[in-house]
């Protein structure tokens, strides 16, 4: 079992979407995956997993008396489920024969559940994303701050992803941004990743339906960075296996 956690106590970073699409793709690729919703006010992938149940539904229901080669097929389910608990790091094990994956979701709120979650990453890997501005670095640290406290008893591997980058690529990330992105993988001894996620539209019709922009869409641009991104980290878990 390794285990995904998406967290940054920083609201509006986009962990939800990247939670979400990372639990479909791997269902999606036959793994057996546990989305826990640490988010108790929002509960944004509980209601995802809601969304792609009822897609599946419908897709059987226009299915009915349909010959099999002409019926749609139905999309990989995965478990999800409400845990706002800060005993998360204590819980994960108890599953860990069940599911290949499992993917927190961690939103801002009490910190006691985002440190668990943190901890949480120990069997896997923290994934940290963060708008492309100095403002949301900068209140990002609060998540790092959060890691090295877990880290002076726990081995974390911990990345950055740059999430909701403008569309248009006539706006240029600022090159402050890219400098107080450097200064903060120093200091707190995070990576970046090399994957960014554009903001595209393609991810607010995708979730309406509970589907990863991948499923929706397969050659979009967003399915294509979306990929880029679970295939990086993916990688990045199979390294650190070695």
């Amino acid at each position: 079992m390794k285990v995904i956690s998406v967290v940054n106590t920083k609201g509006g970073s986009g962990k939800s979407t990247l939670a979400t699409n990372l639990a479909a793709i791997a269902a999606s690729e036959g793994k057996r995956v546990m989305l826990i919703d640490a988010d108790g006010k929002q509960a944004s992938s509980l209601s995802f997993r809601q969304l792609r149940y009822a897609t599946n539904e419908k897709i059987k229901e226009e299915n009915k008396g349909k010959v099999k080669s002409e019926q749609k097929e139905t999309y990989a389910e995965f478990t999800a489920q409400s845990l706002p608990s800060n005993l998360i790091f204590q819980e994960v094990k108890n599953y860990e024969a069940s599911f290949d994956y499992i993917i927190i979701d961690a939103g801002a709120g009490d910190n006691n559940i985002v440190r668990s979650a943190i901890a949480a990453a120990a069997y896997g890997i923290l994934v940290i994303p963060c708008q492309p501005s100095a403002y949301d670095l900068f209140g990002t640290t609060d998540t790092l701050d959060l890691l090295k406290a877990c880290r002076v008893t726990l081995d974390i591997d911990a990345v950055i992803v740059l999430n909701m980058v403008f569309a248009d690529k006539r706006i240029k990330i600022l090159k402050d941004v890219d400098e107080t992105l450097l200064e903060l993988t120093d200091t707190y001894d995070v990576e970046r990743l090399n994957t960014n996620i554009t903001n595209y539209i393609t991810y607010k019709y995708s979730t309406t339906k509970g589907l990863s922009v991948v499923e929706y869409d397969s050659a979009s641009k967003a399915a294509a960075e979306m990929m880029d991104l679970y295939n990086e980290i993916m990688g990045r878990l199979e390294g650190n296996d070695k």
